[in-house]
């Protein structure tokens, strides 16, 4: 067993081989190196990793942490998650993953790297009925998915397929109250 340890947040893994190059660190995304530490068996820790939690004032909109996120809302406790991509990049460089909670319906954004930049916090981009809706609201998100400004990408296509939804909501509203929908918002 091996120490390895993360170059940026200074996190101490473990790992049965030496990283390859290019290897990163699951939590923030900082290079991995191997350390000359002794790992004697028995002595590996069996504590659950700390959950990465933003620094406040880092970021604009949403959850400090995916643990803030997920206690909100007693169905995403128990809520399967599909990804959507590991590594959506925004104009700015920042890796950040997409998943989508089947329970609520809702598309999240986890950005991954330092808790002063961010790293930790979680966005709500939108709701989609079902898996089909999710789908045909992001046609094409495999090819974006790693691109630089990937992220702005998905905000952008979440964010007009809530318009779209509120849209037909208003419409179906109006239409029950029998008068004609507005255009306004």
């Amino acid at each position: 067993m091996l120490s390895i340890r993360c170059t940026r947040c200074h996190r101490k893994l473990f790992s049965a081989a030496r990283p390859r190059p290019g290897t990163r660190c699951p939590v923030c995304g900082g290079p991995i190196e191997a350390t000359d530490e002794p790992v004697e068996r028995g002595h590996l820790a069996a504590t659950a990793p700390p959950v990465q939690r933003a620094a406040e004032g880092s970021y604009a909109d949403g959850y400090a942490s995916l643990m803030d996120f997920a206690i909100d809302d007693d169905r995403r406790l128990r809520s399967h998650e599909n990804d959507l991509g590991l590594r959506w990049l925004d104009r700015g460089g920042r890796m950040h993953r997409a998943a989508w909670v089947t329970e609520t319906g809702e598309l999240t954004l986890i950005q991954c790297g330092p808790p002063d930049e961010g790293g930790g916090h979680v966005e709500v981009l939108g709701v989609f009925a079902d898996r089909y809706a999710l789908e045909a609201a992001l046609d094409g998100w495999r090819e974006r998915c790693g691109r630089p400004a990937s992220v702005e990408w998905l905000r952008e296509r979440a964010s007009r397929s809530a318009r779209s939804v509120r849209a037909r909501a208003r419409s179906r509203a109006s239409t029950f109250e029998g008068r004609p929908a507005s255009r306004g918002s």
